[in-house]
């Protein structure tokens, strides 16, 4: 069965998106989501692009607003298997440009996306719920099939890693039930009927 956006949306009706609950007047304000790539170069913090994040970072943007960037700590070399001519550092921008949903159901995301949460549990946490047929009508996204920040190495073998770990709707190799991950670059808008909760399991309401 290819992907198709119409098979993708009926298995995976909803996408869910974790973010930090200092960061949610951004986002109100501008009716979207920046990549850590692009807040960074707004607030002149270039240099951390260049490097993993150990651990939660604040950055200040432009307006005196502080928003705060994921860590990147599951993040591990070691357990990559490169493709060819692609890098750590290559990896590193690739990622630091994207902006990341799980993609789910009324229930709540995927396994993957429920660890990810799970991860954060206890912390500062605002989670985004969203239509994916909404979002995707609004979006230019790219698919994957990894949990891309956290490969693992599995009986000896790596994460595959590389130009072809995230592809567009139109040359997405996998099937709607192999994608983890829905990915937009640099900014992606959000419709009106976004919600928002302290966990997966609720207490929802507008985001606007």
């Amino acid at each position: 069965m290819p992907f198709s956006r119409e098979k993708f949306v009926s298995l995976r009706p909803v996408l869910f998106h974790l973010t930090a609950k200092e960061n949610v007047t951004s986002i109100r304000k501008q009716r979207g989501l920046m990549s850590a790539s692009a807040l960074a170069e707004l607030s002149g913090a270039h240099a951390m692009l260049r490097r993993k994040r150990s651990k939660l970072e604040p950055v200040r943007l432009p307006d005196g607003t502080q928003v705060i960037l994921r860590d990147q700590a599951p993040l591990h070399s070691g357990n990559i298997a490169f493709e060819p001519g692609f890098s750590f550092p290559d990896l590193l921008d690739d990622l630091n440009r994207r902006i990341f949903f799980w993609p789910g159901n009324s229930r709540g995301p995927i396994e993957h996306g429920r660890r990810h949460f799970n991860r954060y549990a206890g912390t500062s946490i605002a989670l985004l719920r969203i239509q994916t047929k909404e979002f995707l009508d609004l979006n230019k996204a790219e698919f994957c099939a990894y949990n891309s920040g956290s490969p693992r190495s599995s009986n000896g073998r790596k994460s595959p890693r590389g130009s072809s770990t995230f592809s567009p709707e139109y040359a997405t190799p996998h099937t709607p039930g192999r994608v983890v991950e829905v990915t937009v670059k640099d900014a992606a808008k959000l419709p009106e009927s976004t919600e928002i909760a302290p966990t997966p399991d609720g207490q929802w309401e507008r985001l606007f």
